[in-house]
This record gives C-alpha cells, sequence and structure tokens, in this order.
C-alpha cells in the first residue's frame, strides 16, 4: 500500500543521504518535517536540513528556519538561515528578512528585500515595498 510505500521511499533517501547524497538528505528532511508520511522528527530533520543548507541548498535554510523560527531564542540563526536562503534565491526567505528588519525598525533596510520577494511573486511583499517607498 502507500503508506508501505512512503516508509520505503523515507529508507531509501536516508540510504542515500548516510552515502552522502544531498539530494536525498533534503527528500529525507522533508519527510522528517512534515510527519505526513513518515513520523515528525524535528530535531533530525533539522540535523539533515543544516547539513544540506550547509552544502548548498538554498530551500532547506529557508525550511531549517521555518523549524527553528518556533524557538525564540533562536531568532538570529533564523535572521542569518533566512538572508542566506535569501541569497540563494528564495522568495519567500527574502519576504522573512525584510519583516526582520522592519520590526527592528529598519525600514529602509527591509526595502530591497521586500522587492526582491516581491520580484519572485510574493504578493503581500509588493504592497509593502509600496508602502516604504511612499
Amino acid at each position: 500500500g502507500v503508506m508501505r510505500d512512503l516508509n520505503r521511499a523515507a529508507a531509501l533517501f536516508d540510504e542515500a543521504c548516510q552515502k552522502g547524497d544531498l539530494a536525498g538528505c533534503s527528500a529525507h528532511a522533508g519527510m522528517l518535517d512534515s510527519g505526513e508520511t513518515i513520523g515528525r522528527d524535528l530535531p533530525r530533520a533539522r540535523a539533515l536540513y543544516r547539513k544540506t543548507c550547509d552544502g548548498g541548498i538554498p530551500a532547506d535554510c529557508y525550511a531549517l528556519a521555518k523549524t527553528l523560527s518556533t524557538l525564540p531564542a533562536d531568532r538570529k540563526a533564523v535572521f542569518e538561515l533566512n538572508s542566506k536562503a535569501c541569497t540563494g534565491g528564495v522568495p519567500a526567505a527574502c519576504h522573512d528578512v525584510a519583516i526582520a528588519w522592519e520590526a527592528g525598525r529598519d525600514p529602509l533596510k527591509a526595502l530591497p528585500f521586500y522587492e526582491k520577494a516581491c520580484a519572485g511573486g510574493i504578493a503581500p511583499a509588493c504592497e509593502r515595498a509600496k508602502k516604504l517607498k511612499q
């Protein structure tokens, strides 16, 4: 059945990851993070996201930031991960960086990140950029 296939897929991604395949690590991290297919294991997902983020997968820097954003002590780490993901071309991460700059009362630093997020198709970022330019 489907569940058995998903568990098999998770095992194969894990195996590929252990052999150094970052795409396998990334896929396995996503499964562990969502918990929809296999049991949710955030600490393990975070460890894999860290590995794939450091290995050059910007979307996983963003995913790691999302899993850490629930922990208030990690605000600086979340900001750095989102910055790295934004630089790597993840528009939603640019939006989060802009929000952080604005929350820190620095709207001028937020503007270019809102613009980058807007260019990437994040509609709320376009609205904020327009307001900041007024």
